[in-house]
């Protein structure tokens, strides 16, 4: 008995003081997460819309238009990628400019104690020597069900990483970790673009790709899993010793 609980002692200090344990990524199904499903969605009137299926898959839409005059983006998925297009932003005044987003809640819940880590990359075109992701024209966000949990446009910088790709891409990495109290309902995943006061003109379009979710309980998670096992097999193997032990 003794050795089973010196033993647990040092499983718990070697998973809460290991860095590996600290770096167990769990990846998270995110349903079309690889956007090979093509659908979209678009008005084709002026005005705004709020959540519209994207044909059959479980992403949804939002778009707004400007002062009724212009139509709002379209948005769509398929061929590996999610692409908000027809955006306008005049660089003048930020009402004249419209916006899109792409979102889904997934099936998943938020766990305590744990790192979520959401990564992407963002295109947009034409080229621009700003960029978009730190200045919040484009991004990411995690909700719940009462609303944003995190957002890159917000987030502080050490929680969000930007890697330039390309001249017209970067790769998004944003990072939320819970405590004790987690956020409410699935985890919602919002892909948006909204270049206000940008001098794009018309038809400025921006995509994500290579979208992942990952969970990174902390060191202490592994460490209750652990003593909980150790526990578990000190009960049974108490049990047969009573179980063997002569009348």
């Amino acid at each position: 008995m003794n050795k089973i609980v010196l033993l647990s002692f040092f499983i718990f200090a070697f998973v809460s003081l290991s860095p590996r344990a600290s770096a167990q990524f769990i990846p998270i199904s995110i349903p079309d997460g690889n956007f090979s499903t093509s659908g979209s969605y678009s008005t084709g009137i002026i005005g705004n819309y709020t959540n519209q299926q994207l044909g059959t898959t479980p992403w949804y839409g939002s778009g707004t238009s400007v002062l009724g005059l212009l139509l709002p983006p379209t948005d769509s998925v398929g061929s590996g990628s999610a692409t908000i297009s027809g955006l306008v932003s005049t660089g003048v005044l930020s009402f004249t400019d419209t916006s899109g987003s792409i979102q889904q809640t997934l099936p998943t819940t938020y766990a305590p104690n744990t790192t979520y880590q959401l990564t992407v990359d963002v295109t947009y075109s034409p080229v621009l020597g700003v960029n978009l992701i730190t200045n919040g024209y484009a991004g990411a966000e995690l909700t719940s069900s009462t609303g944003t949990v995190l957002a890159s446009s917000t987030t502080p910088a050490d929680l969000l990483s930007v890697m330039v790709l390309s001249s017209n891409e970067q790769q998004l990495v944003l990072q939320y970790t819970t405590g004790a109290t987690i956020p409410t309902g699935g985890i919602g995943l919002v892909l948006f673009a909204k270049p206000t006061g940008l001098s794009l003109g018309s038809g400025a379009n921006v995509s994500f790709s290579n979208l992942s979710l990952d969970a990174i309980p902390e060191p202490s998670t592994y460490a209750l899993v652990g003593a909980g096992l150790l526990l578990l097999i000190c009960i049974q193997r108490r049990r047969k010793s009573n179980l063997n032990f002569p009348s």
